[in-house]
C-alpha cells in the first residue's frame, strides 16, 4: 500500500498512541542535548583546562590569543544549537499542540 502512497496507520502509531513522528523528534531531541553537552565541553571546559596547563617554562603552553583563533567559531556554534535544542524541547513538550516540528 505504501508504494501507491497510502499509508498503513498502524505503522505509524506505536503501542503506547503515540506517531513514529513523535519518537522520530524524540531522538532529534536526545541527540542534540548530547551535540549541545559536547560543545560546552569543548566551549568551557575545554578551554578553561587548555589555557591553565604552564609549560616547564611556567608559561601557558597556548597563549589566550591562539586559544581564542583555534575555537573562534565555537561560541556562535555553541550558541546556535543551545536556540536548536531549547526549539526542539520546546516543540516535544507541546506535541499534543501541534504534532510538528517546523
Amino acid at each position: 500500500e505504501e508504494e501507491d502512497g497510502g499509508t498503513d496507520t498502524n505503522y505509524d502509531r506505536q503501542p503506547d498512541g503515540r506517531s513514529r513522528a513523535f519518537y522520530i523528534v524524540k531522538e532529534l531531541v536526545d541527540s542534540e542535548r548530547l551535540h549541545v553537552k559536547a560543545l560546552k565541553l569543548l566551549q568551557i571546559d575545554f578551554r578553561d583546562a587548555v589555557g591553565s596547563v604552564v609549560g616547564d617554562d611556567g608559561q601557558p603552553v597556548l597563549d589566550d590569543e591562539r586559544l581564542r583563533e583555534i575555537l573562534n567559531e565555537l561560541p556562535d556554534v555553541y550558541s546556535l544549537h543551545r536556540k536548536i535544542f531549547a526549539e526542539l524541547e520546546s516543540r516535544i513538550r507541546h506535541w499534543d499542540d501541534g504534532k510538528r516540528i517546523a
